[in-house]
């Protein structure tokens, strides 16, 4: 077994040394038939093998084949944004300083003010109506007729309604006729000598022995002043028994106007409804700071009251003015307001007052206070009582 294994084995050493001959041979032409052509497919580069994972990187040992290189993208140009308007938050507006001894609650503003130093023009009051519309066109249709058909308590009630009560559609001008219609009537009917059967705002009263003109004016709600006014009577002390004395069924209460700078006088009647009086032109605060809201006139067990020559010291000079003294910039009456609700509790300081300044009247020049000219401050003083007179201070 061992002799003829021998054998095998020389037969293919044999069979090995012509094959590698006849390889060699091969190759040797195919060099010479390939030439050129055939030494590059044997010497090319062998491909890269390419990593299990897929990531890419050669195999150890073979050189990566270069890649071309792609240029990076161009940086976008900068682009600025577009401005954006932006309208910075209104910054607080602070309340209109108030002096010293004037309210301390920030003044209302009122759409349509007067500018401070500029005089109002009050509306004229033409020589007859222009027309209205609807509602209210009948009830001055009404009231007119009434009037001239002699029924003048009537008459006068619807007039006055329309003033209260329909101030937003009634012409300014048609208010001023009214106005000056009704205060003509009432100079004649309410203040005057003349009295209408059934008037429904004023009485006569019989003088009895012992009574006293306090005592009347009381009774009716008035103060004094009123009731000599209209009476005639200079000197309280020339009453005498037995005689008529004309009262008007009070208390007269106040509406004032500040758009228009103005003091309107009314009383209820027996129905509660308002009835016009006359008026008076008025001067208001500074920077519109006469405060807005219901008040009626303090007593004097507070500080001020209802006072004839006051003293009075300036808030913003604190220079003092004695009872009585010529100079007094509020005049030689005052009337304190006191407020009625919770908006106008926190009002301190503001009154009505008189003021050596007529020319003020119609403008906003006071520290917040209403001002009227000597002489209507003097009638205001006798005819408004302390508590049960309500003011009205409208925009």
């Amino acid at each position: 077994m061992a002799l003829s294994n021998r054998s095998s084995a020389g037969r293919s050493s044999s069979r090995n040394s012509g094959g590698m001959g006849m390889v060699v041979f091969g190759v040797a032409a195919l060099l010479l038939a390939g030439g050129a052509g055939g030494v590059w497919y044997f010497m090319r580069p062998s491909a890269p093998k390419l990593v299990a994972n897929g990531g890419g990187a050669p195999a150890p040992g073979v050189s990566a084949q270069p890649q071309p290189v792609v240029p990076a993208p161009a940086p976008l140009p900068a682009v600025t944004p577009a401005p954006v308007a932006v309208t910075p938050a209104p910054k607080p507006v602070d309340p209109a300083p108030v002096a010293p001894g004037d309210a301390s609650s920030p003044a209302v503003n009122t759409p349509g003010a007067t500018p401070p130093g500029a005089a109002y023009a009050p509306v004229a009051a033409p020589a007859q109506l222009t027309p209205q519309t609807g509602h209210v066109q009948e009830e001055l249709t009404q009231g007119v007729a009434l009037i001239e058909a002699g029924k003048v308590i009537e008459g006068r009630a619807i007039l006055s309604e329309i003033l209260f009560n329909y101030t937003a559609d009634l012409k300014p001008e048609n208010a001023a006729w009214i106005r000056a219609k009704l205060t003509d009537i009432n100079g004649t009917f309410a203040y005057g000598k003349r009295n209408l059967t059934g008037d429904d705002i004023t009485a006569l009263y019989t003088v009895k022995s012992g009574d006293r003109v306090d005592g009347i004016a009381n009774k009716y709600k008035l103060p004094r002043g009123v009731l000599l006014q209209v009476n005639g009577l200079s000197d309280p002390r020339l009453m005498r028994v037995d005689q008529k004395m004309k009262v008007i069924l009070g208390p007269v209460h106040a509406r004032i106007v500040k758009h228009e700078f103005r003091l309107d006088l009314y009383v209820l009647n027996a129905n509660g409804a308002k009835i016009y009086l006359k008026s008076f032109p008025v001067g208001l605060g500074r920077d519109d700071s006469t405060p807005v809201g219901k008040f009626h006139i303090a007593l004097n067990n507070g500080p001020g009251g209802k006072m004839a020559k006051p003293s009075w010291t300036d808030p913003e000079t604190n220079q003092h003015y004695n009872p009585g003294d010529p100079k007094n910039p509020i005049g030689q009456y005052w009337m304190r307001l006191e407020g009625l609700d919770e908006a106008t509790a926190t009002y301190h300081g503001y009154g009505i007052h008189g003021t050596i300044d007529a020319a003020s009247v119609g403008k906003q020049e006071s520290h917040g206070c209403v001002r009227l000219t000597d002489k209507d401050i003097e009638e205001l003083f006798g005819t408004l009582y302390e508590v049960r007179s309500n003011i009205e201070i409208l925009p």
